[in-house]
């Protein structure tokens, strides 16, 4: 019944799954080892919390949160082969510090790189390795897909850029016969380049599929659920800072100005945002280790911003 839970309703299908895992060991207890019951928990919660980082749940206070505190926590302790070879595969070996930015920069987008590119059975593989010898082999695929992934996302981007018109409030291109799993990251590119909400997409045959990144202060997924509601595309949702569609061409035009004019409404420019201002002068090294405790940061639950 996640669907009328709240709680169960803001975790990810990775949270949900673990969940559920959990619920089914607490029916059957009374057959499953207590010990059994317990590392194989641990485990699947390394997954979770991979799984809660790279939907980009939010994770201030709340289960999600715990999730990732906790899976954080028994991947730096115990870490399954799985992930414990991506890591060392990412990171060529180096001594990497283990935290949510590890997930989100490098197991993430190693482990998307399978699907993006249609060959999910590698990442499904090493997800389910055992042996630390087919999870090593496994972890070299992954990141020989996902360097693959980044010189073609590089190439669409730069593609993107060249074009784009810049008067717009709304950065938005087609590309003809792009890789359908890449356009979100391109998206993103294109918001990091020009500070604005941004859509990218793929026209394949006569249907064109797109994702759309934003900016604080605009929400882009509830302006795409209204855009498709008012029949301007033929589908589409997402988030606040996420969205994705599909549009018939001859709709891409009215879809972007629709998306102007929401984003005119909601009249919110560029702000310069601090949490706290500090007297450096007076810092000591405890307050700044304390600061260290606010972490995992992500979304719902943002780095803060000092000013010094």
């Amino acid at each position: 019944h996640f669907s009328v839970d709240p709680m169960m309703a803001k975790l990810c299908a990775a949270g949900q799954s673990f969940a559920l895992a959990s619920a089914v060991f607490d029916q059957f207890e009374d057959r499953v080892e207590h010990g059994i019951r317990y590392s194989v928990r641990r485990h699947l919660l390394q997954y979770a919390m991979v799984g809660t980082i790279s939907d980009m749940m939010e994770i201030g206070p709340g289960l999600n949160r715990a999730i990732v505190t906790a899976g954080l926590d028994e991947l730096r302790s115990d870490p399954v082969p799985s992930l414990q070879a991506l890591i060392a595969a990412v990171f060529k070996g180096a001594d990497e510090k283990i935290g949510a930015t590890t997930i989100s920069f490098g197991i993430g987008p190693a482990i998307n790189s399978a699907g993006r590119f249609s060959n999910p059975e590698v990442a499904i593989g090493l997800l389910m390795a055992d042996d630390p010898g087919d999870a090593d082999r496994l972890a070299a695929q992954l990141v020989e897909l996902n360097d693959g992934r980044k010189q073609l996302q590089s190439d669409m981007l730069d593609e993107a850029m060249s074009v784009v018109d810049r008067d717009r409030s709304i950065a938005a291109y087609v590309g003809k016969d792009w890789e359908k799993g890449l356009v979100g990251l391109v998206a993103s590119g294109m918001v990091d380049a020009l500070h604005r909400p941004a859509l990218a997409a793929t026209r394949l045959g006569e249907m064109i599929y797109g994702s759309g990144r934003s900016v604080p202060g605009f929400d882009l997924g509830r302006a795409v659920i209204e855009a498709h509601q008012a029949g301007l595309i033929l589908g589409g949702g997402g988030h606040a800072a996420a969205c994705g569609f599909q549009c018939a061409p001859e709709q891409w035009e009215a879809f972007v100005r629709f998306l102007e004019g929401e984003r005119a409404r909601a009249d919110q420019g560029p702000t310069n945002h601090v949490d706290m201002v500090i007297d450096v002068t007076a810092l000591t090294v405890d307050e700044v280790t304390e600061f260290a405790r606010l972490a995992p940061y992500g979304q719902g639950w943002p780095q803060p911003i000092i000013g010094i």
